[in-house]
Formats: structure tokens, C-alpha cells, sequence
């Protein structure tokens, strides 16, 4: 275990306090391997936060509120950024050059703005949903923070770089793509299981819908921009993520009128 690169991980992809580490190639090597943890800290907060709300406090809009800001606020919003930067660039129907110029403008559009409110209003909404809901059920949501990680880098190993430079080429380039690929389907595979375990209907309910949208993430990836960007892969992380809400919510509505 690299816990340089472990650590270099954490300190780019959260606000947790670590070590600085210099970004050397042999500190780079397995950085990606690492991202998945990031969503056990994330997901941790997320069922120890609903617990308290079950025990102490009884306002399903404040725990809904804080569900939907935990992954946000632990994540320093490095993927919403990159789901922003995504949306802006596809919705300005320009060609593949331009979309990808625009992604690295660090102002903010209009479909920037309309896909972020979009998204927590949305969350917002199917938190609302799963407020009271057994605590296995919100484990399947929990580990989805762990699932969209693993899957957004599992991607990056199998579409081509859509750039030579920026974040993800960094950490991509010092990995061979089947080494990543295996390490983050054997990651997956795990998650999917204790997603399974924890609610069998709520598990394969985001499994499947999660699937299906890495599906669509990499047929846009590589139709719209030509393979993976840090930004593209922030946005993975954010529709699998919310297609694992959408897919527990929803099973949770049809199995409380059976």
C-alpha cells in the first residue's frame, strides 16, 4: 500500500486534513486506486447522520438539507465543479475543441447554474423520500457514494484521454488501463455486493440503474469529447451517485404500497 499515494488522494479529492505530498511520478502511481475511500468517509457521515436524525432529530427538511450538502461539503466540490463545467460545455452544442475549451473556463454558464440547481433540488427531493427509512436502506445509498467513484475511475481506464494535460492524465498516465480497470471492477464488484447484502431489492435496483449510467456517461464522454477529463469524470461521479438515489427512492415508494 502507497500511502503517499494514498494521501494524495485525499488531500485532492476532499477537505480532509493530511500531509502535503509532493506529486512525483512514484507518488502518482496508484493515486486513482485511492479515490473510491474518499466515498467511505462520505458515506459514514451519511448513516451516521441519519441515525441521529432517527434518534434526536425528528425535521425530515434538515436532515434531507444536510444529506444532499454531506458528499458536497466532504468532496470540497471538485466533482459538482466538474458535473458544472460538463453541463456547460454540452449545452453549448459547439464542437468537440470549443466543448472542451469551455470545461477549462473557470467561469461559470447559465446550464452550469440551471444542472447544479437542478441536482440538489432533486436530492433534495428523494432525501426527502428516504428521511424515515430503515437505516440498510440508507447503507445501499451510502456505499453509492463509494460505487460512482470506483466506476467514474473504471471509465477513465477504458475511454481514451481526451486531453494530454490536466488532473486526470496526471494520475491515469503513471497506471497501466487493464491494472485500473481490474482494481476498480474488483472494487465495484465488492461494493455491489454489500449493497445487495444490506437491501436486496434497494441493491440491485442501484446497481442496475448505476450501470446503465456509466453506459451513457462513457457513450458522451467519447462521442462528445473524445474520452475521459478530470471535469467529465466529476460528472460520473455525480449521475451515478444520483442514479443510485433516484433507483433506492423509488424502490422504497413501490415497496411501501405492497
Amino acid at each position: 500500500m502507497n500511502f503517499n499515494s494514498l494521501k494524495i488522494a485525499i488531500s485532492t479529492y476532499s477537505i480532509l486534513p493530511v500531509q502535503q505530498i509532493d506529486w512525483t511520478e512514484e507518488n502518482l502511481s496508484s493515486t486513482v486506486n485511492y479515490i473510491p475511500i474518499i466515498g467511505v468517509f462520505s458515506g459514514l457521515l451519511l448513516c451516521g447522520w441519519h441515525r441521529l436524525c432517527l434518534i434526536y432529530i425528528p425535521y425530515s427538511i434538515l436532515f434531507s438539507a444536510l444529506a444532499t450538502l454531506i458528499p458536497v461539503l466532504i468532496s470540497g466540490g471538485i466533482h459538482v465543479d466538474g458535473y458544472m463545467d460538463t453541463w456547460d460545455a454540452l449545452g453549448s452544442y459547439q464542437s468537440r475543441a470549443r466543448k472542451l475549451e469551455i470545461m477549462k473556463d473557470s467561469h461559470s454558464g447559465a446550464f452550469a447554474m440551471i444542472s447544479l440547481i437542478a441536482l440538489l433540488i432533486l436530492e433534495l427531493g428523494l432525501w426527502q423520500v428516504l428521511a424515515s427509512s430503515a437505516s440498510r436502506t440508507i447503507l445501499v445509498v451510502a456505499l453509492g457514494q463509494i460505487l460512482a467513484r470506483s466506476l467514474s475511475v473504471m471509465a477513465a481506464g477504458i475511454l481514451p484521454r481526451a486531453k494530454k494535460e490536466g488532473m486526470m492524465h496526471d494520475l491515469t498516465s503513471q497506471i497501466s488501463n487493464r491494472r485500473l480497470m481490474v482494481t476498480m471492477l474488483i472494487i465495484s464488484l465488492i461494493v455491489s455486493a454489500l449493497m445487495v447484502i444490506a437491501s436486496l431489492i434497494h441493491g440491485l435496483a442501484a446497481i442496475s440503474l448505476a450501470a446503465l449510467t456509466l453506459l451513457y456517461y462513457c457513450r458522451v464522454a467519447r462521442k462528445q469529447f473524445g474520452g475521459v477529463t478530470g471535469d467529465t469524470s466529476g460528472f460520473a461521479v455525480e449521475i451515478i451517485y444520483l442514479s443510485v438515489i433516484i433507483a433506492v427512492a423509488v424502490s422504497e415508494i413501490v415497496l411501501r404500497q405492497i
